[in-house]
């Protein structure tokens, strides 16, 4: 009988690059190929995504553990950016994208005011500064002075997309929205904007 024919191990690494977003599948090809392995677990960590904070917080102790994996971690998402900044930003040197997703929907219970201590922002500002993408989805802030605070954090933002956004107050007096619009021009260099149905409503 003829040999079974062998693929290259690159032609089977790019393979299993397609399912990237399933982990189930990935986590599978890491246990049962040892040749696999490391790939595998490159790209499970790749893209990461955090629903509540004890998730994040587990994953930092994995990072501190395994470090090697940390150059890896490309795009993070979270719903509480609070805990990300202190807790895991400073262990990713290589993140470019961020997305912040407001879960409580998915969870039944109104949407939570996303509001960031300066202390926070400070953190974004000095660790931040190479995240070029930004996704923001189901947010919801107190007033477009807030949202205008959190997005000059981002000091090496390119690419913004903002999805169901909605803001409690839209009451600015001439001299703020001058002042936004104006700090807005002058810090922020986007060179793609995407926006989706940002909406005001009421507290």
């Amino acid at each position: 009988m003829s040999a079974s024919p062998r693929l290259p191990w690159e032609v089977i690494e790019r393979i299993i690059g397609h399912p990237g977003d399933y982990w189930r599948t990935l986590r599978s090809l890491s246990l049962t190929c040892k040749q696999l392995r490391p790939y595998s677990l490159w790209l499970m960590v790749a893209d990461v995504t955090f629903s509540r904070s004890e998730k994040i917080f587990a994953f930092r102790d994995f990072l501190c553990t395994q470090p090697q994996f940390r150059p890896f971690v490309r795009s993070i998402g979270m719903g509480d950016p609070t805990y990300l900044a202190f807790h895991l930003l400073y262990l990713l040197p290589n993140v470019t994208q961020m997305t912040m997703l407001d879960y409580s929907i998915r969870r039944g219970s109104p949407p939570r005011v996303c509001s960031l201590p300066r202390s926070v922002l400070a953190c974004y500002r000095t660790m931040g500064t190479r995240i070029e993408t930004l996704r923001l989805v189901r947010l919801s802030f107190p007033n477009p002075q807030e949202f205008c605070r959190m997005l000059l954090a981002f000091t090496g933002l390119r690419t913004l997309s903002c999805k169901r956004l909605s803001a409690r107050s839209t009451t600015c007096t001439s001299a703020q929205l001058a002042q936004i619009k104006q700090r807005m021009s002058q810090r922020l260099r986007l060179s793609t904007l995407e926006v989706n149905a940002v909406q005001s409503c009421s507290a």
